[in-house]
Parts: structure tokens; C-alpha cells; sequence
């Protein structure tokens, strides 16, 4: 593979991991949720776990956004 493929290669690698945790904010809340109501039986708890799984889904986006920029900034321009 030429070098040209190898910064594709790592591009798509860059967006998948990326994409893949858009999904965060949403899930997150829901599972917290859920556990909140159905296991520990309390509203209350199932509406702040909500907010925190939003909070950690929207972190964990930021920081896998992050990730993926300097995943590909440091490994497309390395001379191969």
C-alpha cells in the first residue's frame, strides 16, 4: 500500500470512531435511567442518572472526537 491509501485507511478509521460515538448522549441516559427505575426504584435517582448519562455522552463524544483529530493528525503524515 502506498502512502496515500494509508492516510484513507486512517481517515475512515478517524470517522468511524468518531461516528460510532455520536450515539453516546443518547444511550448513556437511557441505560442510567432505566436502571434507575426498574432496578433501584426511585424517579428521582432515574432522572439524575439521565442527566449524568447525557453529561458522560457528551463528554465521551468530545473526547473521542478529540481522539480521532490526533489519531489521524499524527499518523497521515508520517513519511512511510
Amino acid at each position: 500500500m502506498n502512502n496515500n491509501d494509508d492516510n484513507t485507511a486512517i481517515l475512515l478509521t478517524s470517522i468511524i470512531v468518531a461516528a460510532s460515538s455520536l450515539a453516546l448522549p443518547f444511550i448513556l441516559p437511557i441505560v442510567f435511567s432505566l436502571v434507575g427505575q426498574l432496578i433501584l426504584r426511585d424517579e428521582g435517582l432515574a432522572m439524575i442518572g439521565a442527566l449524568l448519562g447525557f453529561s458522560l455522552g457528551i463528554a465521551g463524544t468530545v473526547m473521542s472526537i478529540q481522539w480521532s483529530m490526533r489519531y489521524y493528525r499524527k499518523n497521515s503524515n508520517k513519511d512511510r
